[in-house]
């Protein structure tokens, strides 16, 4: 009997490099499934979760409802001949959205397998509660979002679903901590427990940011988050976090008296029991969750930091006279890098600004902050 592979995720544990070393992989012995897309995460979903018709990747994209009707009976149909196909060689399938479906969605995908006597493994990685929601929150923040509360695991909601539907003994728990990863790479670690060797593309790089780098984009996120997706903006949020990335390097802390109130011990408890992975934190480091403390936390910056972001505003713009506030700084900053560069964004004077446009001043707006949201796109003077 072929064996399916059945990878699951969960999220933030390199799902995307293993998707991406094995995507294409054909050796004879191990396919990597073909459902037009490298995650496999949209079309199982839309192909068996109930809720296809709202799910946000259609959501975003403007279908209409029979056009999302349209994609779900292609991936079934899709799916089911990858399967049907695979007489004679194991298959693998990867998506991390696989695990957001329920208890009777995830049936009929087992209701495929069986129909063609596939063997499922289920391979699942987990981070720590205290790793989830620290990696999480900064993914949240890299997006242009800025989360009140930070989502914990779900470690029972993903995971129990699977035990019962394939069995304990089919379903492998790997807790992901990349000191006990194989060569310190979960594609490296993946391939070994699937039974072959890495693929040679395979890229697990570390894709972090800096505590300071994430307290930048996290204060950005507060001023122009409102803004929409002005294509100028999208642009200028991708070029600052590549220059965050090189310009603020370091590592990535949230404090753990901070977000350690988040933890569900129950469903740590819970892994426990199921998996032997113990994640439970002793009770004397468990603190109450304070919104406005991580809040806080975030709004910081370092005076290096500060320092360092008016040396790039002198270098690359010139720029002698300084805002006296941080938020006004960041406020150039994010100006900088808008679009086209032969503007006189970079040389915004906000005493200027404000003579320029005395509704402002006499509103008591920043002027930065009014620039960035109303005056850019009603062509408000600048100089």
């Amino acid at each position: 009997m072929n064996r399916v592979f059945l990878h699951i995720g969960m999220h933030k544990t390199g799902s995307t490099a293993i998707q991406s070393a094995f995507n294409g992989y054909d050796d004879g012995l191990l396919k990597y499934a073909d459902f037009g897309y490298e995650n496999h995460s949209i079309p199982i979903y839309t192909a068996y979760s109930a809720h296809y018709k709202t799910y946000h990747i259609w959501q975003n994209a403007n279908l209409s409802p029979q056009q999302i009707e349209n994609k779900r009976q292609l991936y079934r149909n899709r799916i089911t001949q990858e399967i049907s196909q695979s007489g004679e060689y194991d298959l693998l399938i990867s998506g991390e959205d696989i695990s957001l479906l329920s208890d009777s969605e995830l049936c009929e995908l087992q209701k495929a397998f069986e129909k063609f006597e596939k063997q499922v493994v289920v391979i699942v990685y987990v981070r720590s509660p205290i790793s989830f929601i620290r990696s999480n929150y900064q993914e949240v923040i890299k997006n242009g979002l800025n989360p009140n509360i930070p989502p914990p695991p779900n470690y029972r909601f993903r995971i129990e679903k699977f035990v019962k539907a394939f069995g304990h003994s089919s379903v492998i728990v790997r807790p992901f901590s990349r000191g006990e990863l194989r060569e310190h790479n979960v594609v490296e670690d993946f391939s070994q427990l699937i039974g072959v060797a890495a693929p040679r593309h395979s890229n697990d790089a570390n894709t972090s940011l800096s505590t300071e780098a994430t307290r930048i984009l996290y204060q950005l996120n507060e001023m122009i988050l409102t803004f929409g997706d002005d294509p100028d903006y999208l642009h200028a949020r991708n070029q600052i976090r590549a220059h965050v990335r090189c310009a603020f390097p370091g590592s990535f802390e949230i404090p753990l008296p901070l977000i350690s109130g988040l933890v569900d011990e129950a469903d740590s408890e819970w892994l426990y029991g199921a998996t032997n992975v113990d994640f439970r934190l002793p009770a004397i480091q468990v603190n109450h969750f304070s919104e406005s403390e991580l809040n806080n936390y975030f709004n910081m910056l370092e005076p290096v930091t500060i320092n360092k972001l008016k040396e790039y505003l002198n270098q690359k713009l010139g720029l002698q006279k300084f805002p006296e506030n941080k938020r006004s700084l960041l406020a150039h900053y994010f100006m900088s890098f808008l679009r086209p560069k032969d503007t006189c964004y970079s040389k915004f004077d906000q005493d200027c600004y404000l003579r320029l446009n005395p509704d402002v001043k006499e509103a008591g707006m920043d002027p930065y902050q009014h620039y960035l949201q109303y005056g850019r796109f009603a062509g408000r003077r600048i100089g």
